[in-house]
């Protein structure tokens, strides 16, 4: 059984015990101080709002390359820097009872284009987290990606199918598990990661050129301009919604230990194309005029993970359906 509340560092140091590498229970604690990387970005602000709202205290470093500054309380702990500044890395990691690691070059064609300079962001900024966090068995809860999957047809995709990168980016956040899997079982350093399918809410941008397809159609419809779908509409994703995110975040942080697992972070319903334009018309009440182009060279076609065993290790299932997340993100016009 595991403790149903966020730890702290000093909890975790007393109850640690490095024969079963495993955490016990122990009481509530009502604040802690977390660490996030990339705080400032789509994810990662959200994670700080829902924190701050718990009364806890939270720590952000960020480089702003895709992150924004408005996106997060003027009066919060920002450091504007690389998670590769290994001397502030170590300074803020002593100062937090746990890590969350969202930073990222998320887009695979920067990462195909700047291969080396992002590799550097995404495998290389991972171990400088990981590194740091050896010092006091900091708790590591890290974004991974079912990206990792590749074009696997063997879907719902489980955590144990056949990991078949096509991308610099999935290659890295491949590695990235195996690293955080050395640094439990050789530094006892408690870590779990999330392989997040596809993920929407408020504030992506929609005006990246890497943007998921959710913004981007939502955009073109409030400026009455038309959608364009590639291929024919049937290629399918798991979409799931930013809220549930945060909660799987949370949830996590409850469960991070030494056996350093990873969880597909997903609602296990695919939808394509062609529904994810339905459920808008319904939604808007508008008929929106939609253009189909050839399909893209090297698109998964189909993604779709099993929820199981988030299930079973985080008690977590997603809650809120693809048609009421984008009902209220319409609504809100935030995107």
């Amino acid at each position: 059984m595991y403790p149903n509340t966020l730890l702290s560092q000093t909890e975790i140091n007393l109850w640690y015990n490095y024969n079963n590498r495993s955490l016990k229970r122990i009481p509530h604690l009502n604040m802690a101080t977390y660490l996030i990387t990339g705080g400032a970005g789509f994810i990662g602000s959200h994670l700080a709002e829902r924190l701050l709202k718990d009364n806890h205290e939270v720590i952000i470093i960020d480089n702003l390359s895709t992150g924004k500054r408005e996106n997060l309380p003027s009066n919060i702990k920002f450091y504007q820097e690389d998670i590769c500044h290994q001397s502030l890395v170590r300074t803020l990691m002593r100062k937090a009872d746990a890590c969350f690691h969202l930073a990222a070059v998320a887009s695979v064609q920067k990462c195909q284009d700047q291969w080396l300079t992002s590799h550097q962001t995404n495998l290389t900024g991972t171990i400088s987290i990981l590194n740091a966090a050896k010092e006091n068995h900091t708790p590591v809860i890290y974004a991974s990606s079912s990206a990792v999957y590749g074009d696997n047809t063997q879907l719902p995709l489980n955590e144990l199918a056949d990991k078949i990168p096509l991308s610099a980016y999935a290659a890295d956040k491949l590695a990235c598990e195996l690293h955080a899997n050395v640094a439990s079982q050789a530094f006892n350093v408690p870590t779990i990661g999330l392989r997040f399918f596809n993920v929407y809410g408020t504030r992506q941008d929609p005006n990246s050129p890497y943007s998921g397809v959710i913004p981007i159609f939502l955009k073109n419809i409030t400026n009455n301009q038309p959608i364009t779908i590639f291929g024919d509409g049937q290629q399918s994703r798991d979409f799931i919604f930013i809220d549930d995110v945060i909660d799987g975040l949370l949830a996590a942080a409850k469960h991070c230990n030494c056996q350093s697992h990873v969880l597909n972070l997903c609602t296990g319903k695919q939808s394509t194309l062609i529904e994810l334009y339905q459920m808008l018309e319904k939604i808007t009440q508008n008929k929106i005029e939609c253009r189909f182009k050839p399909a893209r060279q090297g698109d998964i076609l189909h993604s779709c993970g099993n929820t199981k065993k988030a299930k079973q290790i985080l008690n977590f299932e997603a809650k809120v359906s693809l048609y009421h997340g984008l009902k209220q993100l319409y609504n809100l016009h935030q995107f």
